[in-house]
């Protein structure tokens, strides 16, 4: 009975071991690369940057992600996500496009459809330009926790190519799509009844 208990804990903790992993993207030591032209894989997330054809462009380096505001950064992740956290800056926005200053992200989810989010900055005025008001710099923070996803795409409410970004902090939690609870049931009545099987025919043999 004993080695049937061990069994079944053992499956137990394979069920649990399936739920997701936290990772933080560590970009130290990583080389400028333009992620314009050619994107890049830092562990299990791929950085690239769509400008429309515009001049606006992206680069990747120790630092983190910087570009143009005028342009889309996506983030493809190997395995499925299921929470995200995200620190940016936007530097050289005004004060009167503080609401249109915000990050917007749209993500792909592992099992179609997307979800849409709005994240707005923390607006710190440098200075006053006569005709556009305040101007300065916004930090914000963009958070998502729910059903997986496979790529985020970031974009820009204000987009001008005199605004730039950075994206220098990202956590995420990756693993395993979840198994709907009903499968998770069946699966461990499966197991259950495997085990029973197995020591019935034990019993037998010993008889």
């Amino acid at each position: 009975m004993k080695k049937y208990v061990l069994i079944l804990s053992i499956i137990i903790q394979m069920l649990v071991a399936s739920s997701a992993l936290a990772f933080t993207v560590d970009f130290s030591g990583v080389p400028y690369t333009d992620i314009t032209a050619t994107p890049y894989t830092l562990g299990d997330v791929t950085f690239a940057y769509d400008n429309f054809g515009t001049p606006a462009s992206a680069s990747i380096d120790e630092l983190g992600v910087y570009g143009n505001t005028d342009g889309v950064l996506k983030l493809s992740f190997l395995s499925s996500v299921s929470s995200i956290t995200l620190g940016y800056n936007l530097f050289n926005v005004y004060s009167s496009d503080l609401v249109d200053g915000s990050l917007l992200a749209t993500t792909k989810l592992a099992g179609g459809g997307d979800v849409d989010l709005t994240s707005f900055a923390l607006f710190t005025a440098a200075g006053t330009d006569p005709t556009f008001g305040a101007f300065g710099d916004a930090v914000g923070t963009l958070t998502y926790s729910g059903a997986f996803f496979d790529e985020i795409s970031l974009y820009f409410a204000y987009s001008d190519l005199g605004a730039n970004f950075t994206v220098d902090s990202i956590s995420y939690a990756s693993g395993p799509a979840p198994v709907p609870e009903p499968a998770t049931v069946v699966l461990l009545g499966a197991g259950l009844f495997g085990l029973a099987v197995y020591g019935k025919r034990r019993m037998n043999l010993n008889t």
